[in-house]
């Protein structure tokens, strides 16, 4: 039912990603910043842990890094310690982990672009409330950072993200 509605959606964000150039790097950082920091450790685990496959990790890893351009191993050390800022923050704050993930769904998503303003993890935990609906969190980052985030694209996504989330957890406590 979702996917449907969603094609649409995703056309219009890769036509969008695919024809600003800058946006481009930036996603394209983001996605080689996840498969460095996330996908190859897992990958090394499962395989490792399945006895099939034996991968040198640390080979592999060694040569991504190798071709980073300098530039691109600033913008995941970036993307890195501001996801790191983030939960630090929002923690302190008295945040949930519910929270502190829709947080750095909006960086990632769409505040990315502000990241170098003064103060902008400041403004973006401000934007939180400890009682609040996922409409008015829109609201507040749409009005404290000029952006035009659709509420209903941003409930798409952290639904999505939500019951990925919970489908892991049951798959892990039923093992």
């Amino acid at each position: 039912m979702a996917a449907p509605a969603i094609v649409p959606i995703l056309k219009k964000v890769a036509t969008y990603v695919l024809t600003d150039k800058k946006l481009l790097k930036t996603v394209l950082g983001i996605v080689l910043g996840i498969i460095i920091i996330i996908l190859m450790p897992l990958i090394a685990i499962f395989t490792i842990g399945s006895g099939h496959i034996q991968v040198d990790t640390d080979y592999i890893q060694s040569n991504i890094i190798a071709n980073l351009t300098p530039e691109d191993t600033a913008k995941l050390q970036k993307i890195e310690d501001d996801m790191n800022s983030i939960q630090t923050k929002m923690t302190e704050a008295g945040y949930d982990e519910t929270k502190v993930k829709r947080a750095q769904v909006l960086y990632t998503l769409a505040l990315y672009d502000y990241s170098d303003r003064d103060n902008f993890i400041d403004d973006l935990v401000g934007c939180f409330a400890e009682i609040q609906t996922n409409e008015e969190l829109i609201s507040a980052i749409n009005l404290k950072f000029g952006t035009n985030i659709s509420y209903t694209e941003f409930e798409q996504v952290i639904s999505k993200i939500e019951a990925e989330s919970a489908d892991t957890s049951s798959q892990s406590s039923s093992e």
